[in-house]
């Protein structure tokens, strides 16, 4: 269910490599993944290369040599993935490596199609950083220690100016008073994806008093209580590594 979620329902998948499949529906693909998977256990794919745009993915996928009743085998395929405004997976065209021309063409095509209107994108994640914003202009400090359970973890993982691990509740909030002092105003975010209900995917602008922004991605994690367990930074233009570790989270602590 955790990785179904990451498709739409109308989810197709054509296969244009040399043993090609046609086409198929999100559940006949989603069996043959499965199917596949049991039949060669020791398959280790990577990705090796990965383009993303806000629209479309492109992946090469290599596996790692396996066997089979003492044979080795070893194959390359790329996947151009379409993305839908909700973040999920709606097409999906997977390619031979010889055919990278074909497969370049068609994720420059998806990027530059326009996207349909993004429906709101909301769980408790984003609820609580709705709370969070309304929190901090006028720096309210109660409203603020209660969005941070004891054991929250902040992690930053930006180039240059990274502030490292942080653990706790008390160095969670020396970080927002760190913002503070150095002249915060305002911050403005918004929801690039969300996973699940505890899960979001956020750019967030942070505009100081003398003019300067900064920019940054974060990926939040809330709890039961709706409070920030988990906020690890990105730098702006990292997006792949950004939706890397949305996924990845979620797969780990969601999925079944």
């Amino acid at each position: 269910e955790a990785v179904a979620s990451l498709f739409e329902p109308d989810f197709r998948r054509t296969d244009r490599t040399v043993l090609g499949m046609g086409g198929e529906d999100l559940d006949a693909y989603l069996r043959n993944v499965r199917e596949f998977a049991a039949l060669v256990p020791g398959v280790v794919p990577y990705a090796a290369k990965l383009l993303v745009s806000p629209s479309a993915h492109l992946i090469v996928y290599p596996t790692l040599p396996y066997e089979v009743d003492g044979a080795e085998y070893q194959w390359d395929v790329v996947y151009v993935v379409r993305e839908s405004a909700s973040g999920r997976a709606a097409e999906m065209v997977t390619f031979d490596t010889a055919d990278w021309d074909d497969a370049l063409a068609l994720f420059d095509e998806w990027s530059t199609e326009p996207m349909a209107p993004s429906p709101a994108l909301e769980n408790d994640a984003t609820r609580a950083l709705a709370q969070l914003a309304e929190a901090l202009q006028p720096q309210d400090w109660d409203r603020l220690t209660a969005l941070y359970p004891e054991d929250a973890v902040s992690e930053d993982r930006r180039a240059g100016v990274s502030s490292g691990v942080s653990t706790g509740r008390e160095a969670t909030l020396d970080l927002v008073r760190g913002w503070l002092d150095v002249g915060f105003t305002t911050v403005t975010q918004e929801v690039l994806a969300v996973r699940g209900e505890r899960l979001a995917l956020v750019s967030r602008r942070i505009e100081l008093r003398d003019g300067f922004e900064v920019s940054l991605l974060a990926v939040v994690e809330v709890d039961a209580q709706g409070r920030f367990s988990l906020n690890v930074l990105f730098d702006e233009d990292d997006l792949r590594s950004a939706i890397e570790a949305l996924e990845h989270r979620y797969l780990e602590r969601y999925g079944s």
